[in-house]
């Protein structure tokens, strides 16, 4: 669904979708840190769950970074 912006026009669809994904990025992020608190993981259990959620927040910040490129396009 559009958001609606301070302007009071609809984002374009290409930036609702770069925000849906990196919305999705950082819940995943968050859900992997979150197994990572486990008492019954091993050491290197959770260090490869914490991998994925640093790899997790570079893909959100990928998409993030596209937001805000569309953003500045011209015609956006």
């Amino acid at each position: 669904m559009p958001t609606t912006p301070h302007h009071g026009r609809p984002d374009p669809p290409a930036i609702t979708s770069c925000l849906a994904s990196a919305r999705r990025w950082q819940a995943e992020a968050a859900a992997l840190r979150e197994h990572a608190q486990a008492t019954r993981l091993s050491p290197t259990q959770r260090a490869s769950l914490l991998r994925g959620a640093v790899a997790a927040d570079r893909q959100a910040e990928f998409w993030l970074a596209g937001c805000r490129q569309d953003a500045a396009s011209p015609g956006s």
